[in-house]
């Protein structure tokens, strides 16, 4: 991915101390834009644009606290292309914002990054200074990265003013502008000068703008081509951990034309990719010699290959210049044992290839970095990351050597119904990711319970299929072993919180699509006798994704960490001086973001309870998140309701 130094953000809070500041805004980075440059797997604060994304939200909550004391009252940005023999050389850009605060004296904390071929000609404020340091992230080892802060005083009343002066010295990475309001904004312009040469080339395309917002392109007196975005009093949008990604969910400008199609910018990426002299040696032929000794098929061999590259090579990135398009070669990524997506891709690639397969990289956007696919849009912020694909047979499998715990024709969700460019001689394929294997994806409760006194004791068992296998693998190795058994304790009470566990046994083999978890458990509480009846309380809908969507504060839509199909089944032995009293009829949900179904059965003095979810979406609409939750309610009460026995004459 190349150098994510363009995507500048502004931050401004009031009343927090700078320090605490800049731990959040390390925080939040990730939900803001998805993945790093364009060809890195990690979140990155620069992306792979020159945008003023205002600020985010960290993900444990801390923005609810943001004050609304402090105001843009007024935020200007300027773009304008510089040209050279006719080509696009440069971008200078000029930023100004004026705070006011409302209520009382306050400080705004202003943050914009730069680094690399971005760079901060002068940047100014209202009674402050402004101060440099290199930016540090725990996704990637080093990418050039800057941040330039200032905490700016601002009086009731009175405005304060900054000002940041740039130049972007890469054009064909500027390929957006994020229109996002981080405090609330009277006026804001955004405008974007392409000289009349260029103007037949370069293009801006809107994307999700809100309704206070408008679009506007002309030709100034000189000829050249003006577009232009005016606000007027627009809301601060605050994404969440819980919300779609910003990188689509954020209203924004798209600039094209750098490429003239997709085999145009095919042939510029793929440039980067290293040559055989560099990427291989002896000990990538001894390598892949073993892994074909050891496979007793074509298609074992891809997918012990892909296994022996992701359990042993660690995720690390470095993306300063051109290291973040380029793919390290496979001789360096062997060497050592670390790589990104990049070079996890190359080498998967290389070891195939030694082998007589036909093994290639791949480019992809993964899901929520851009609405749209090479095709439509052949721009650099399309993509940002990068796999493996083994061609046989007149079929592609796709290979990602940056997830763990995998398992063989594992397909991660976030490149599912993505187009992925495939690396092809002179001209790519584009092929999209097959979507269908979400029915793979299912999380299934099974348990067998007697009643002993006010408790039901039992053995219950949890599987985890497709990507909740692999994101529940995931999730226990990065558990430090002392506390693995207490995580995987309250795994097993989901639902049932007031329950004692002894764990059987836990089953993850790599090679199994299903992760099982068996355990001994008895549900305190779960059985309640009065006046000679006795009251069951199955609680039988344990989703852990099944809860209510905050919406204190909240601006943005609310989206699903998975989505995942649920089955539940439990069997309850009930004591022979039992009668059935009350049996829950069978019970149905069905709306626009699930279908669930919930029926109870009594035979041969057993309960039989079996419950379903399948999802339809996994968005809900911000408008909608109340209606969301009335449904949640009602499957909460579902599940509270009670078995009633009575006691034989």
């Amino acid at each position: 991915m190349k150098n994510s130094k363009p995507n500048q953000i502004i931050v401004t809070f009031g009343n927090a101390f700078l320090k605490i500041l800049i731990t959040i805004v390390e925080a939040i980075l990730p939900c803001l834009a998805s993945a790093s440059s364009v060809y890195s797997h990690s979140p990155s604060p620069l992306n792979n644009c020159y945008s003023a994304i205002d600020d985010t939200t960290p993900n444990d909550g801390v923005i609810e606290k943001y004050d609304d004391n402090i105001e843009i009252t007024n935020e200007t940005r300027h773009f304008v292309f510089i040209t050279n023999s006719g080509n696009p050389a440069s971008i200078k850009e000029k930023h100004d914002i004026t705070y006011t605060a409302k209520n009382s004296d306050d400080i705004a904390y202003v943050i914009k990054f730069y680094g690399g071929k971005s760079k901060i000609l002068k940047a100014s404020a209202t009674g402050t200074k402004p101060r440099y340091r290199t930016y540090e992230s725990k996704y990637i080892f080093y990418d050039g990265s800057r941040v330039c802060f200032m905490a700016m005083p601002v009086k009731k009343g009175k405005d304060s003013k900054v000002r940041f002066e740039l130049t972007h010295e890469d054009p064909s990475l500027f390929t957006r502008i994020f229109l996002r309001a981080s405090n609330f904004t009277k006026v804001s312009e955004t405008r974007i000068t392409i000289p009349a040469e260029l103007s037949h080339q370069i293009k801006v395309i809107p994307h999700g703008l809100l309704p206070c917002m408008k679009f506007t392109q002309e030709n100034n007196p000189n000829g050249d081509m003006v577009y232009k975005v005016i606000s007027l009093n627009q809301p601060t949008y605050i994404p969440l951990s819980d919300s779609p990604n910003p990188n689509i969910a954020i209203p924004q400008l798209f600039i094209t034309g750098y490429f003239s199609d997709v085999n145009d910018l095919y042939h510029y990426i793929s440039s980067y990719l290293p040559g055989e002299s560099v990427n291989i040696d002896d000990k990538v032929k001894a390598l892949a010699a073993d892994l074909k000794s050891k496979a007793p098929t074509p298609h074992a061999l891809i997918d012990s290959t892909a296994a022996w590259v992701r359990s042993n090579i660690r995720y690390y990135a470095i993306e300063d210049g051109d290291n973040a398009f380029a793919p390290a070669p496979a001789a360096n990524v062997l060497s050592r044992r670390s790589g990104d997506c990049k070079g996890s891709a190359n080498l998967i690639k290389t070891l195939l290839r030694l082998n007589g397969i036909d093994g290639r990289v791949a480019w992809i956007g993964t899901e929520g970095t851009s609405p749209f696919g090479w095709k439509e849009m052949p721009t650099i912020c399309t993509g940002n990351h990068m796999i493996a694909a083994a061609l046989i047979n007149d079929s592609i499998i796709y290979l990602d050597g940056t997830t763990r715990h995998a398992y063989d024709g594992f397909v991660p969700a976030q490149i599912r119904g993505r187009e992925a460019l495939i690396e092809n001689g002179d001209t790519p394929i584009l092929k999209t990711v097959p979507s269908d294997t979400n029915s793979d994806d299912v999380f299934k409760i099974t348990a067998d319970y007697k009643i002993a006194s006010d408790a039901l004791n039992g053995i219950i068992r949890h599987d985890y299929s497709g990507v909740l296998k692999v994101a529940m693998a995931s999730s226990i190795d990065d558990v430090t072993k002392s506390k693995r058994d207490e995580f995987i304790k309250h795994l097993v009470t989901t639902g049932r919180n007031n329950s004692m566990v002894d764990l059987i046994t836990v089953s993850s083999d790599r090679d199994s699509p299903v992760m099982s978890i068996i355990a001994n458990i008895s549900e305190i509480a779960s059985v309640k006798e009065t006046s000679g009846k006795i009251y069951i309380n199955l609680q039988p809908i344990r989703d852990f994704q099944l809860d209510f969507v905050n919406t204190i504060d909240r601006t943005c839509d609310y989206k699903k960490a998975l989505l995942y199909r649920c089955d539940f089944k439990y069997t309850v032995t009930i004591p022979e001086n039992l009668i059935p009293k009350h049996i829950p009829e069978k019970q149905t949900i069905d709306n626009q973001w699930f279908e669930s179904s919930l029926t109870y059965e009594y035979s041969n003095g057993k309960i039989l309870c079996n419950a379903h979810i399948q999802p339809k979406t996994d968005i809900v609409a911000l408008e909608d998140i109340d209606k969301y939750n009335t449904e949640i309610r009602k499957i909460k009460q579902l599940s509270n309701a009670h078995i009633i026995f009575e006691e034989l004459p």
